[in-house]
């Protein structure tokens, strides 16, 4: 999705752009693509080309289902910042104090790392820690026992190091504070009020 701030349809020529992209899926060999222009509450153009898998026969269309990768960050962003309004946390919030057997990290001051920290990718831990872990299909459950290990660079909240893994940790500190599983927190406070009714959470829902 490319999103547009503020202009009319008649202001905006989406030919270059939609030429870059028929190179691009060209020159990658992308099986399929689908493309929505948005601008506020206004659809400006949707295309789609291609099939669904090199494999399968369905074409993509615009109510093909793609995963949205690290996109979904925003959602678990949205979803804390409902739980700090709702005063079931506060962004200052020490994650020891959610969850007192969890160290994060190797480092001295791994008890201060607060939930605006890691929301914030500004832990002082190691950037992309795991994320090799993940990538090779290793689940976020098996991974989680091994945070203690993830070393440290610097003081939390004095440096911005990127997280996949340890950005999950939203996901926890929601459920700890609502008492609802976090696929189903999202579904009723961000995904149905949003009108989104084919979005889902995690790989399973998506090949299902």
């Amino acid at each position: 999705m490319m999103s547009v701030s503020s202009i009319a349809l008649g202001d905006y020529d989406p030919a270059p752009f939609l030429s870059w992209i028929e190179e691009t899926k060209t020159s990658v060999d992308i099986p399929g693509v689908a493309v929505a222009i948005v601008s506020r509450d206004e659809v400006l153009h949707l295309e789609t080309w291609g099939r669904r898998s090199v494999d399968k026969e369905p074409l993509v269309t615009s109510n093909s289902l793609f995963r949205i990768a690290s996109m979904s960050k925003t959602f678990a962003g949205a979803a804390a910042t409902l739980v700090v309004d709702t005063k079931q946390q506060s962004w200052d919030s020490r994650l020891s104090d959610i969850f007192p057997s969890m160290r994060l990290g190797n480092g001295r001051s791994y008890r201060e790392i607060t939930l605006r920290q890691v929301a914030s990718h500004s832990t002082g831990l190691m950037p992309h820690s795991y994320s090799n872990l993940l990538d090779d299909g290793i689940e976020y459950a098996k991974i989680k026992p091994r945070f203690s290990e993830i070393p440290a660079v610097c003081k939390p909240g004095t440096c911005y190091g990127y997280q996949n893994v340890v950005f999950s940790l939203i996901a926890d500190v929601v459920e700890a504070s609502t008492g609802e599983e976090y696929e189903r927190y999202i579904e009723e406070k961000l995904f149905k009020p949003l009108g989104m009714t084919t979005a889902s959470v995690g790989l399973q829902p998506f090949l299902s």
